[in-house]
């Protein structure tokens, strides 16, 4: 029995969750990458299939992580040639109080998308097996609630893992990302937080997100854990965006500004 995979990535993330299992190294070709089995059982299988289902609509994406990936796209294009949310990206939009008050929708909406990211996160083990989640702290350090925050307590809860966030420490308020160049974003990152090391040494983490865009931020954090002592660090968001720089709230009303990691949501 064998299986067929769209492309090294994917081959990768195979083998790292079913080490040992494929009988012969993968084939690799324009269009997709094979390889069969050794004997493999019932459980195998099934695990098989699972991690081969849950992995097909996400994004796989290349970074400087153990492996970073987003459960979809947060938009598409419409047979017009308009950018259009996602189902995913709806349901981001919808969890999302922007500035205003929380409400239980949006409390609703967001438990929706903490569900499907545990949901994916048990099909996936490479994921299944780390020790702990860090959400992406929010720019200002006196918010009470944030989305990654939310999505690491449940990632914590519904895994029995450890949610890890509070060894992040915010050391200011940083600038909002979004707008900023890519020098000045940089800028922004640098020394904007403190890693409890005693927290994170030897300890495999997922560095938990509700949108990835350009990655930075993700990525910067992976680097301070790793300085601090992380044995190895993996990314995961909810949604990534059609390109790194592109913004669909740009058709969408003002008041949906869009941001990568600081939206308040009541978890």
């Amino acid at each position: 029995m064998g299986a067929d995979l769209p492309e090294r990535a994917y081959c990768q993330l195979f083998d790292r969750s079913f080490p040992a299992l494929a009988k012969n190294p993968w084939r690799f070709a324009e269009a997709s990458c094979g390889t069969y089995f050794r004997s493999i059982s019932k459980e195998e299988l099934h695990a098989v299939r699972q991690f081969i289902e849950s992995l097909r609509p996400c994004v796989v994406i290349k970074d400087f992580t153990s492996a970073s990936l987003a459960l979809g796209y947060r938009a598409r294009k419409s047979a017009s040639g308009d950018l259009e949310a996602t189902e995913l990206g709806q349901l981001m939009r919808d969890a999302k109080p922007y500035n205003e008050a929380p409400t239980e929708d949006h409390r609703r909406y967001g438990t929706e998308l903490a569900r499907r990211m545990w949901t994916f996160v048990n099909a996936m083990p490479f994921y299944r097996d780390v020790d702990g989640f860090v959400a992406v702290p929010p720019s200002d350090p006196a918010k009470a609630f944030s989305i990654p925050r939310g999505f690491a307590y449940c990632l914590a809860k519904h895994t029995g893992k450890a949610d890890l966030s509070g060894a992040v420490t915010k050391t200011a308020v940083r600038r909002e990302l979004k707008n900023l160049p890519l020098e000045q974003k940089v800028e922004a990152l640098v020394g904007s937080v403190v890693v409890d090391t005693t927290k994170v040494a030897d300890k495999t983490i997922v560095v938990v997100d509700d949108l990835y865009q350009s990655g930075l931020t993700i990525n910067y954090l992976a680097e301070e854990l790793r300085e601090a002592g992380a044995k190895e660090v993996f990314g995961l968001a909810a949604v990534k965006t059609l390109r790194n720089d592109d913004n669909l709230p740009k058709i969408a009303a003002a008041k949906h500004a869009d941001d990568d990691s600081d939206d308040e949501f009541p978890f």
